[in-house]
């Protein structure tokens, strides 16, 4: 799992709108894993504004959030990823999953925005406490958000890491 630096740039910024973003790419076949976080983003939703943005896939129903649905193309890709304060990546508990590959996350990180993922399968080898969070229960995506959505500036340190270490370890 490598990704080519020179097209997953940081281009982003600090969100001034005083919505937490929060988002997912992936494909319509593994929209679904978004199921596993529904009740804590409607939580976070309660919380304050919230938007999901969803690409390539179908979003659940989600109380309490704007959902954004986008379709994927690659000239888009890097753009939207950059819009996101925190990039997801949710997993049902399954065998399945347990081989699913962290790409996702990695292209995120590449961005340079940190995430949150299950902790399972490649997850784990590619999330480290200086670039993310990794979540076994709605508790521990809960606390990662609300981490995340209230201090900006950690945003921006796990972000920076979070490139430093693709540039690291994943660099095609």
């Amino acid at each position: 799992m490598v990704v080519d630096i020179n097209r997953y740039l940081v281009i982003g910024s600090l969100s001034e709108d005083n919505v937490f973003h929060t988002g997912w790419i992936r494909s319509p076949s593994t929209a679904p894993y978004l199921n596993e976080i529904v009740g804590v983003l409607e939580q976070l939703g309660q919380e304050g504004r919230v938007q999901l943005t969803v690409i390539g896939g179908k979003a659940p129903a989600i109380e309490n959030i704007d959902v954004m649905e986008l379709p994927w193309s690659e000239s888009a890709e890097v753009q939207q990823i950059n819009e996101f304060d925190v990039g997801i990546m949710p997993l049902p508990k399954s065998e399945w999953s347990l081989g699913n590959c962290a790409f996702k996350l990695i292209q995120y990180m590449a961005c340079g925005v940190p995430v949150v993922g299950s902790r399972m399968g490649a997850n784990v080898d590619v999330v480290d406490q200086q670039s993310g969070f990794l979540a076994n229960s709605e508790e521990d995506w809960l606390v990662a958000f609300r981490t995340l959505r209230d201090d900006a500036k950690l945003r921006l340190e796990m972000g920076s890491h979070a490139r430093r270490h693709i540039e690291k370890d994943y660099l095609l």
